[in-house]
């Protein structure tokens, strides 16, 4: 059993999971983001081209979801 904090946690970072996964173009705008931030503290910035496109992570949404039902089922599971 999980307190409701985890509860919390657990379903916020599944929910995450599951629109990264889903939504099109945020994950590679992420990813793309990361390069830039790298390439404020390095010599060579970064170029954003369309061979550096990544495919969609649908993945991410399974596992999202995954995370949500294994959370609210640790809640309401009965204390051992």
């Amino acid at each position: 059993m999980i307190d409701l904090n985890s509860l919390g946690l657990g379903v916020f970072s599944g929910i995450a999971l599951v629109v990264v996964g889903i939504v099109p173009g945020l994950f590679q705008a992420l990813v793309n983001g990361a390069f830039n931030i790298t390439s404020l503290f390095s010599d060579f910035p970064y170029q954003s081209s369309s061979e550096n496109e990544i495919r969609q992570p649908l993945w991410l949404s399974g596992i999202g979801a995954t995370l949500i039902v294994l959370t609210v089922l640790a809640y309401l599971s009965p204390q051992a």
